[in-house]
């Protein structure tokens, strides 16, 4: 199990045989898969960036009258940023108010 694009390199660079599991923020746009319906290879994971997306979803669910969804990033990590974008798109869709 690797987090992070550094880390999902440094794996696969150590160990190009052994089955590895990543959580990174947008696998795709940083090129360890070529799509994650069929990552290839020794690779399979989850993207941050599509959970981002469907975090605003969920709450809607859970709470009907959810009107407003509050955002908590830290600006200096891409990764984050990327994520902040899904997470607004996906309330804006869904006609709520986004904060960040």
């Amino acid at each position: 199990m690797a987090v992070g694009e550094l880390a999902t390199r440094a794996v696969r660079r150590g160990a190009p045989d052994t089955p590895i599991v990543f959580l990174s923020a947008d696998p795709v746009g940083n090129g360890l898969v070529s799509n994650l319906s069929r990552p290839g290879g020794n690779m399979t994971g989850v993207s941050v960036m599509r959970e981002a997306g469907k975090w605003p979803e969920l709450a809607k669910e859970a709470l009907p009258g959810l009107s407003r969804v509050g955002y908590l990033i830290n600006p200096t990590n891409a990764g984050s940023v990327t994520t902040l974008n899904e997470a607004r798109r996906s309330t804006e869709a869904l006609g709520l108010d986004f904060r960040s």
